[in-house]
C-alpha cells in the first residue's frame, strides 16, 4: 500500500482508495486526485455543499458553483447559486447545506463507495448512484492499555465536548445546559477540545453566558496522546448533531469505550442519525445526581453500542473482498431531473 501527499507525485497503485469529507484544506487536494484518476471513494459524510464551495468559490471558480448545483438541482439550483455568488442570498453551506448536499460532484467520479452507515447508503441510492458500494462499519479503538486521564483537571463532573466547534455541533445548546447545570452543581467544569469554525464566535457566547474562569478548560488541537488522556478524565462525553451531515463520528466511536467513569456521547436531532448512540437529554443534563459519581463506575451502555454495530481495524481488513478491475470500470451518473425548490 502507498499513501499519497499533497503536493507530490501520485503513487502508483492497482486501486486508488480517496478519502473524503466536507473539509475543502483537508479533502480539496483529493478531489483533484480523483479527477484525475477515478476510483474508490470512501465517503464520510453525506453533504459535501462546504467541499464544493470551497474547492469552487474558494478557488475563484464561481461558474463551477453554479454548474454544481443546476447538475443536482437542476435550472432553480443555479439560480440559487447565482443569488449566492451576488450577494442576494446567505451562503446555502452555512444556513442549510443538508437540503443541498452537493454529493455528486463525488459520486460522478467514484468507480466504487464505502460508507460506514445504512443512513449514508441510502442518501448515495437516492442521489442515484447505481456503481459498487460497500457498507463497512467505522473502525473502533479496540480496548488495549487503560489510558491514564490527564493530571491537574477536576470537576464535579467534567463534562467533554471534543472536535470542530459549530452550530450543527450544537454547541450554544450544549453551554446553556452547562449554565444550568452549574446552578445545581458548582463544582461541574466545562472541556472544551478543538478550534471554533469560521464564523463561530464561541468567544461571545461564552461570555454572555458567563462560563469560564475555574469553570471552564480549553484546549485546541492536542495530539494524539493528550487527546486520548483528556477523554479519559472526563465523567461526560458530550457530542451532539443536528442537523446531521450524514458523519459518523470518530469522536463519538473513540470516546465510548475509553473514557473512565461515565461515558454518554449523544447525538441530537433526527433519529434516522448514523452516530445515534445511547443519548443524555438537555433535562437529563439538568437533573444530574447530586451524589459524586463512583470513581470506579465503568461506562456500559456506549461500549455494547459500538461492539454491536463498529469494528475494529483487523475486522474491517477482512470484512470485504478487494474490488476487481471489472467491478470497478468507468461510470457515470444519470443526468440530473430539475427538481423545484422551496421557499
Amino acid at each position: 500500500m502507498a499513501i499519497a501527499r499533497p503536493g507530490k507525485r501520485a503513487p502508483s497503485a492497482d486501486v486508488c482508495l480517496y478519502q473524503i469529507g466536507n473539509d475543502p484544506d483537508a479533502h480539496g487536494w483529493i478531489v483533484d486526485a480523483l479527477r484525475e484518476r477515478p476510483g474508490v471513494v470512501v465517503l464520510h459524510e453525506l453533504v459535501l455543499h462546504h467541499l464544493v464551495a470551497g474547492i469552487t468559490i474558494g478557488r475563484g471558480n464561481g461558474r463551477a458553483y453554479m454548474e454544481a448545483m443546476e447538475r443536482d438541482y437542476g435550472v432553480p439550483g443555479r439560480l440559487l447559486a447565482l443569488g449566492v455568488l451576488d450577494n442576494l442570498l446567505p451562503l446555502i453551506w452555512e444556513t442549510q447545506p443538508e437540503r443541498f448536499p452537493l454529493t455528486g460532484t463525488v459520486l460522478n467520479l467514484a468507480r466504487g463507495l464505502i460508507v460506514h452507515s445504512h443512513y449514508v447508503e441510502r442518501g448515495v441510492r437516492e442521489a442515484r448512484y447505481d456503481g459498487p458500494l460497500w457498507r463497512i462499519p467505522h473502525a473502533a479503538w479496540p480496548g488495549g492499555e487503560k489510558v491514564v486521564p490527564a493530571e491537574g483537571l477536576e470537576g464535579d463532573p467534567l463534562v467533554g465536548c471534543f472536535g470542530h466547534m459549530n452550530m450543527n455541533k450544537r454547541i450554544p445548546e450544549l453551554l446553556e445546559a452547562f449554565t444550568l447545570l452549574r446552578r445545581q452543581r458548582p463544582g461541574a467544569k466545562l472541556l472544551l477540545v478543538g478550534e471554533a469554525t469560521e464564523r463561530f464566535d464561541l468567544d461571545r457566547r461564552l461570555e454572555r453566558l458567563g462560563i469560564g474562569g475555574d469553570s471552564l478548560i480549553r484546549e485546541g488541537y492536542v495530539s494524539e496522546e493528550r487527546f486520548e488522556s483528556l477523554m479519559a478524565a472526563c465523567d461526560v462525553l458530550v457530542n451532539l448533531r443536528s442537523p446531521t451531515m450524514g458523519e459518523t463520528s470518530g469522536s463519538v466511536i473513540r470516546a465510548s469505550p475509553s473514557a473512565s467513569r461515565c461515558s454518554c456521547p449523544t447525538s441530537a436531532g433526527s433519529r434516522r442519525s448514523p452516530t445515534a448512540l445511547p443519548c443524555a437529554s438537555r433535562s437529563t443534563t439538568t437533573r444530574w445526581p447530586r451524589s459524586p459519581l463512583p470513581s470506579s463506575s465503568p461506562p456500559t451502555a456506549a461500549p455494547s453500542w459500538v461492539r454491536r454495530h463498529a469494528s475494529t481495524c483487523a475486522e474491517t481488513t477482512t470484512s470485504v473482498r478487494s474490488p476487481t478491475r471489472t467491478s470497478l470500470r468507468s461510470r457515470r451518473l444519470p443526468a440530473a431531473t430539475p427538481q423545484p425548490t422551496r421557499s
